[in-house]
């Protein structure tokens, strides 16, 4: 039975990954990667007046590149939609879209808008501080976010346990779970993100994306031309405006990606546990057995009378 639940739950997973994994990356084609491509252009462009060094192996431009993004997009979004089946199985009740909504957005502002907010994405080309400070503080603003969100979330639980009425204790438990995990959220950007010393040794010339917005002006639709992108400029990393675009890019992309992960798995976790339509707009928790005593009166008899029972 246990083997049988595992693998609905795999197979309602996988279905979500591979419908997300495609979308992702016709989403990524259509804003995100032609961006890149110009920037690792642009960056081979300013290699080529030094001296040309061995470059590890990477797949072939088109159908080859393009196999390796989907499979990787599909891999990533089995992982988070795993793990989401994972939590909603603790949760043991139907979980229903809006729900599924918000979990999705929880998701995001975890794993991209928090981050972001300290190290916006970054082009081929651009600079940064050390790779592994980078890294170290990515996962700590992740965890801190996670953590953050559960206890803001949390506090309602808590002042429904130690409660017994709703008033002014319940509300006061409430908005100092918030503000706790407001604290806990903001940690990581308190500390401060990992950037290059001003004119200081760097990979590449990091500049954020707020920086990038004001300096480059954020053009829409219309890219900066690399041609016209002088090579004083070029000095550090990719142009201003195509830096900003990518970021914003990125955000909006993985914003739609996020939401449909939630919504999704919501809608998969309640046809692999077999939940009838009826129940899915329910938040209660479903009865495993239910026995005639512990139905009432009225109810009972009539089940009774067709089961030829004489008495509960």
């Amino acid at each position: 039975m246990q083997f049988e639940l595992a693998a609905r739950l795999g197979g309602a997973s996988f279905g979500v990954a591979a419908f997300l994994g495609l979308l992702a990356t016709g989403l990524q084609h259509w804003q995100v990667l032609p961006l890149l491509f110009d920037a690792e252009a642009f960056e081979r462009r300013l290699s080529e007046e030094h001296e040309h060094e061995a470059e590890p192996w990477a797949p072939e431009d088109g159908a080859e590149r393009t196999s390796y993004i989907i499979l990787s997009n599909i891999a990533i979004s089995w992982g988070f939609a795993l793990a989401l089946h994972a939590g909603m199985l603790l949760y043991n009740r139907p979980v229903t879209a809006w729900q599924g909504v918000g979990l999705g957005v929880g998701g995001w502002v975890t794993f991209i808008l928090s981050p972001c907010a300290g190290l916006s994405p970054e082009l081929p080309g651009m600079a940064g501080a050390e790779l592994l400070l980078r890294q170290e503080w990515w996962l700590g603003a992740c965890i801190a976010s996670a953590l953050g969100i559960a206890i803001a979330l949390g506090g309602g639980l808590v002042a429904r346990a130690s409660a017994c009425k709703p008033g002014a204790a319940t509300h006061a438990v409430r908005l100092a779970a918030v503000l706790l995990g407001v604290v806990v959220l903001m940690a990581p950007h308190m500390a401060g993100a990992p950037h290059p010393a001003e004119g200081g040794e760097a990979e590449g010339g990091h500049r954020s994306l707020a920086l990038a917005a004001v300096e480059g002006g954020y053009p829409g639709g219309a890219r900066r031309a690399l041609d016209g992108h002088s090579e004083a400029e070029g000095a550090a990393g990719p142009p201003l405006g195509m830096a900003a675009e990518f970021a914003v890019a990125v955000l909006l992309t993985t914003a739609v990606y996020w939401v449909l992960m939630g919504t999704l798995c919501a809608g998969g976790f309640s046809l692999a546990m077999g939940y009838p339509a009826a129940t899915q707009g329910s938040t209660t928790r479903l009865p495993t057995e239910v026995s005639l005593g512990d139905m009432p009166p009225d109810v009972a008899r009539p089940v009774m009378a067709r089961l030829d029972v004489d008495k509960v």
